[in-house]
């Protein structure tokens, strides 16, 4: 049985002089056998979340784990490391607030980030898996969970100038939320480091989302960045022919709450009022596309089979 809800919302933006409006609509599924599924279906202005910069940076003491390996590129730019690498779990940041909501398909349980299964016609085209973290189990310590999931080597890192010029391009994020103690509703917007800390940038959030109970399946959530809209850091923008240094992600209960022990980020209030034992550990898989400016994303089934 499918039930579907359409909602429009209006947002402002809470850091800001500008007021940024948009309306989007928000398709929702739920199926008793398959994975909720939340569906963007018009945004009207992706405008860029202005960050968790670097003010808490090198040493946090955070807990670490081994990363795990995503596999292959697409075969237009950039590589991804075929190794596992030792990578801290946390970004090791935090700072200013704010951000706006945004906005699936079925996964499978297949290795998405196997190029060879991909066709001719995808590892020829304008676009590149960037990241596909499969799973991703963040948190296994909770009161050691800065609430910045990161990863510092699995991740395409090559030229994006050339041969394919992604500079100007869209991301495109798709999140599958497996497993975490308890229910709750967030926001997720993704970010990257360069030199270390000192240049950072992020996008939207995601759309709002619940995780799922336990034995329930897992909550599927898409949404886009164009890199043009970003937040940058200082207005200082990244030099795309060089590596990153991190990609991160921030776990937000609101645009102004983190479930993150540093309370600078919640106006003095560590997690944000919330038990980090309801929060993590978390499992997810984490999967974001970069498609160059004028090309059109193949869609998820290309990287995680479904519809």
């Amino acid at each position: 049985m499918l039930v579907r809800s359409v909602v429009e919302v209006q947002y402002r933006h809470s850091h800001s002089p500008l007021v940024l409006g948009a309306i989007i609509t928000l398709a929702v599924a739920c199926s008793v056998d398959e994975p909720t599924v939340v569906r963007e279906e018009t945004v009207g202005d992706n405008s860029a979340d202005p960050g968790v910069p670097t003010w808490a940076a090198q040493d946090s003491g955070l807990e670490e784990r081994p990363g795990s390996s995503a596999g292959g590129d697409s075969g237009a730019a950039g590589s991804l490391p075929t190794n596992d690498a030792s990578t801290a779990e946390d970004a090791n940041t935090a700072g200013n607030k704010g951000g706006n909501d945004t906005s699936g398909s079925l996964a499978s349980d297949a290795d998405a980030s196997d190029s060879s299964a991909r066709p001719d016609s995808v590892a020829q085209s304008a676009e590149l898996l960037v990241l596909d973290v499969n799973p991703w189990i963040y948190g296994t310590d909770p009161a050691k969970a800065g609430g910045f999931p990161s990863r510092t080597s699995d991740f395409a890192n090559g030229d994006w100038t050339k041969p394919v010029d992604y500079t100007h391009g869209t991301f495109y994020h798709r999140l599958e939320m497996r497993k975490m103690p308890t229910p709750k509703s967030m926001i997720i917007p993704f970010c990257m480091h360069q030199n270390q800390y000192e240049l950072e940038m992020c996008g939207p959030n995601s759309p709002r989302f619940t995780g799922p109970a336990s034995g329930a399946p897992p909550v599927v959530v898409t949404w886009t960045s164009r890199i043009d809209d970003m937040w940058v850091l200082n207005d200082v923008a990244f030099d795309w022919s060089k590596p990153r240094y991190s990609i991160f992600l921030a776990i937000r209960k609101s645009p102004d709450e983190y479930i993150s022990p540093y309370p600078q980020l919640n106006d003095g209030i560590a997690w944000a009022g919330e038990d980090p034992y309801d929060w993590y550990p978390m499992e997810m898989r984490f999967t974001t596309v970069v498609v160059a400016a004028g090309g059109t994303f193949s869609g998820w089934k290309t990287y995680v089979g479904g519809n």
